[in-house]
This record gives structure tokens, sequence and C-alpha cells, in this order.
């Protein structure tokens, strides 16, 4: 396992996971977000090909209504 932080929250994933798999596991299910890993943007078509790493910094952002 290896450690990182989602949204500033620990989290551990398989050493070797992949974002999508990441994603998938956090049961983000919406299609509605934004992904950064160190805080560069990650395209969804990049996701599958996107290995974590320990110490890895993963924002998901969706957004939100209201004014």
């Amino acid at each position: 396992m290896i450690a990182l932080f989602l949204n500033g929250q620990p989290k551990k994933v398989a050493i070797g996971s992949s974002l999508a798999q990441a994603i998938a596991v956090w049961e983000y299910t919406e299609s509605n977000f934004a992904v950064a890993v160190n805080q560069q943007f990650v395209p969804r078509s990049h996701y599958h090909k996107t290995v974590l790493n320990d110490g890895d910094h993963i924002d998901v952002i969706a957004p939100m209504q209201g004014g």
C-alpha cells in the first residue's frame, strides 16, 4: 500500500494503482469532475495511464451550484 492525500485527507491505495483504479475505489461515479495530481490537471483520457506514487496529492474538483 502507498499513502497519499485525497482532497487533503490521508488515503491508501495498492502499489501500482492507476488514477482510474483509485477513483473507482473512492466511488466517484459522477462524470462532472476534474482531477489534479500534485497540482497538475490530468485529462480523463490519461486516468488509466497515470500511476499514483507514495505521497501524491490528488484533488478531485466538482462543480457546485449556488451563487
